[in-house]
This record gives structure tokens, C-alpha cells and sequence, in this order.
């Protein structure tokens, strides 16, 4: 028990520390949309920091195949800690761009190119790695504590931002005080990469290793054999990915543009809300080793359904206190997904290709749908003429959800890594 807490622990603690650089752009759109886009209106600059944003995620898909094949063959750790270290340079990397040239945009856009491809290993890879630890007990709530720790990292870089605006106040913020977060990245970032080295590898993936049972071709074995699993889990990684990125960037700045609300009452919305989510996917991970995961998942895709319109006609009034309501009803709603999805989306794929799977499910949902979500949200608003619009999106996106968590229900198969089960499986 206690290696296992430890495994958890160390494996949270690096996470947090790689989305907390991962999200610390979120974090710092308004600023660095002033700083980077200076000489735009506020739409143009908000559109142009969102596409940057939504730059980080276009290497992940690239991302997902190269670690999801370096973890199937060389190890779930090995991969792990190749994407800490890359992801604390282009963090570090971003502190450093010097603002007033043409270049510096370039620059931003290639840094977090390199964020993205390094983050398209982490979430993955750790989820992989927690579901295959040696416990009949609480498999749901383990797992769970691997997406509970993205939201820490979030909050963590939200914390910090809004501590430093306090203390800075918000013109030396946008002179040199952005660059501060960015640069305490490094030092974070070689914590978790010391901390990470003392994981223990997956036991599972040992046991394929140690029998001979390591896939030469993990893509192709899962494209040939669990493409219905596949689109299955991808269609609710879909929602999840869209409605996080939409509660955590869209909405803030939307409200800070439109609605004219303060920059701290954007900044504690930011900070409270994925406090809300990372809590609420712990309580559903746990309730999860109670109750049918599959049946939770299901209720939580309908839920979504049903209440996202009435909750943007709370969040779109201008109130600070309904908009926050409205988000944290929100995101609740998506931790009753997140919290069992986290240990069925493992239980998909068999352990000689799951670090495949997972990567090429979470990243291809949060490269075409998570990142470009703010984007896409903006240019719904502003063609339609009604901030409506998101909600329909969202609505459309879970009804796909919930199309794959009926499938998954109905399938019977949950397919294991033991090796009597992968040679089997071989044969």
C-alpha cells in the first residue's frame, strides 16, 4: 500500500507541475493578447492570442503517436520523463521572448508548438501507467487522481497569476511581470523530473516485456483490431476536452471583452473553476468504485444535454456571482464524466497498446476540439449574433458523447492486460 501511495503521489506531483506550465498561457491570454497584438482591436487580438493558444495543439496528434509507440515499446516511464523535460524548456523558453519585435510571435507560436507535442505525452501516459497498478481496490478513484492533478496544475498557474497581479498590479504585469510564472517553470519543471525518475515502471507493461509480448506495431494493431473502442471513447474525450477549454478560457475573456467585468473577477472565475473540476472528478472517481462506471458515464453526457442551455442563459447575463453558478454547475457536470471515464477509458485497449490508444484518443479530442474550442466559440458568437451559440455546440457534442457511452455500456468485451490474456489474445 505504501509503494502505491507513493507511485500516485509521484505521479500527480509531476503531472501538476506540467499542466500547470501547459496552462499558464490560459492564464495570461488577456495580457499577453495586449502584449503580443497590441496594435489589433480587442476582437482581432482575443481571436489572434486564441489561435496561438490553439497552436499548442497542433503538434499533439503528432505527439500522440510518437510517445503512444515509445510507450508501448520502451516503457511507460521512459516516455514520462522525456515529456517533463521538454515541456520545462519551451515553458522556460516562453519567459524569455523579447516582446516589440515581428519575431516574437513566431517565437511564441513555436514554443508552445513544442509545449503541445511534449503534453501530448503526459496525460496519456500517466493515466496508463495508474490503471495499471497492482490493486483490486479503488481502481476508478486512482485513475481519477491522474486527471484531478491537470486541474491542480491549472490552478496552481491561476493561483500564481492572480497573486502577482496583486502584488505587481497590472502594468508591471504586462511590462516584465508575465514573464515570471513562465520562468518559475524551470525549477518546477526539474522537481518533476527528479521526483519522476523514483516511479516504478508499470507491471504490466514488465511482465509483456519480460515474456516477449511487446508489439513491434502498437498503431497498427490498435487501428486493425479496437477502432470501435476507439471512436467510442474519443466521441466523450470530444466533450470533455471542449467543455474544459470553454469554461476555463473562452468564457472568462468573453465576459471580460463583452460584459466589461473586471480583470479580477475574470481572474478568481478562472482560479475557482477548475478548483471545482478537479474536486468534482475525485468525488466521481470515488463514487465510481461503488456504482456502474458505465452508467455514471452515461448519466453525465445526458445531464449535459438536458442543462447546458439553461446554465449559458445564467452565465451570459453579466452577473458575476450567475456566471460563476452557471460554470460551476458546468464543470460538475463534466467531473460525473471525468471520474469513472478516467479508469474505463483504459479498460478499452489491452496493455500492449494502451498507451497507443489513450494517446491518440485524448489528443486527437484535444487538438481538433479542446484547443480550437475558444476559437470556435468566438467565431459562433460573432457570426450568429447571439453569445447562445457555444451552448448548442456543446449540446451537439454531447449527444455524440453519449452515443459512444451507450456503445461502451452495451459492449460486454473489457479487455485486460494480464499475460495469460495478451497471449491469448496473440494467438
Amino acid at each position: 500500500m505504501a509503494s502505491l501511495k507513493k507511485q500516485v503521489t509521484l505521479c500527480a506531483l509531476g503531472t501538476i507541475f506540467e499542466w500547470y506550465d501547459f496552462s499558464l498561457f490560459a492564464c495570461l491570454a488577456p495580457i499577453l493578447s495586449q502584449i503580443f497584438f497590441q496594435h489589433s482591436n480587442q476582437f482581432n487580438g482575443m481571436m489572434g492570442t486564441f489561435a496561438i493558444f490553439a497552436s499548442g495543439y497542433v503538434m499533439r496528434p503528432l505527439g500522440a503517436f510518437f510517445f503512444g509507440k515509445l510507450g508501448d515499446q520502451f516503457g511507460r516511464k521512459y516516455s514520462l520523463l522525456i515529456t517533463i523535460f521538454t515541456m520545462t524548456i519551451a515553458t522556460s523558453a516562453i519567459g524569455l521572448i523579447p516582446v516589440g519585435y515581428e519575431f516574437a510571435t513566431i517565437l511564441l507560436v513555436v514554443c508552445r508548438l513544442v509545449q503541445g507535442f511534449a503534453c501530448s505525452g503526459e496525460y496519456p501516459g500517466v493515466l496508463t501507467l495508474l490503471a495499471e497498478q497492482n490493486t483490486v481496490k479503488r481502481k476508478s478513484f486512482i485513475a481519477s487522481t491522474g486527471i484531478f492533478a491537470t486541474g491542480i496544475g491549472g490552478v496552481l498557474g491561476a493561483l500564481l497569476y492572480v497573486s502577482l497581479l496583486s502584488l505587481l498590479g497590472s502594468e508591471k504585469m504586462q511590462q516584465w511581470g508575465w514573464r515570471i510564472p513562465f520562468l518559475l517553470g524551470a525549477p518546477l519543471g526539474i522537481i518533476g523530473y527528479l521526483l519522476r525518475k523514483y516511479i516504478l515502471e508499470s507491471s504490466e507493461f514488465t511482465r509483456m516485456k519480460e515474456s516477449n509480448l511487446i508489439t513491434r506495431s502498437p498503431l497498427l494493431d490498435l487501428f486493425r483490431y479496437h477502432s470501435k473502442n476507439l471512436f467510442a471513447v474519443l466521441s466523450i474525450s470530444i466533450l470533455s476536452n471542449a467543455l474544459i477549454y470553454i469554461n476555463y478560457i473562452y468564457l472568462g475573456n468573453y465576459s471580460l471583452s463583452i460584459h466589461k467585468i473586471t480583470s479580477s473577477q475574470v481572474l478568481y472565475l478562472v482560479l475557482m473553476v477548475p478548483l471545482m473540476y478537479s474536486f468534482s472528478i475525485l468525488y466521481f472517481g470515488f463514487l465510481a468504485d461503488y456504482f456502474n462506471k458505465k452508467i455514471l458515464l452515461l448519466c453525465g453526457c445526458l445531464m449535459i444535454i438536458l442543462f447546458t442551455y439553461p446554465l449559458f442563459l445564467m452565465i451570459t447575463t453579466g452577473s458575476v456571482l450567475q456566471q460563476f453558478i452557471g460554470q460551476a454547475i458546468l464543470v460538475f457536470l463534466l467531473g460525473v464524466i471525468m471520474g469513472p471515464f478516467a479508469s474505463v477509458l483504459p479498460e478499452q485497449f489491452p496493455a500492449r497498446v494502451r498507451y497507443s490508444g489513450l494517446s491518440i484518443t485524448l489528443n486527437v479530442a484535444a487538438s481538433f476540439f479542446g484547443g480550437t474550442a475558444p476559437m470556435v466559440c468566438s467565431w459562433l458568437t460573432q457570426v450568429s449574433g447571439t453569445p447562445m451559440m457555444p451552448a448548442f455546440y456543446i449540446i451537439f457534442l454531447a449527444i455524440l458523447a453519449f452515443c459512444g457511452a451507450w456503445f461502451i455500456l452495451k459492449r460486454p468485451l473489457s479487455i485486460t492486460a494480464s499475460v495469460s490474456q495478451l497471449q491469448s489474445y496473440i494467438a
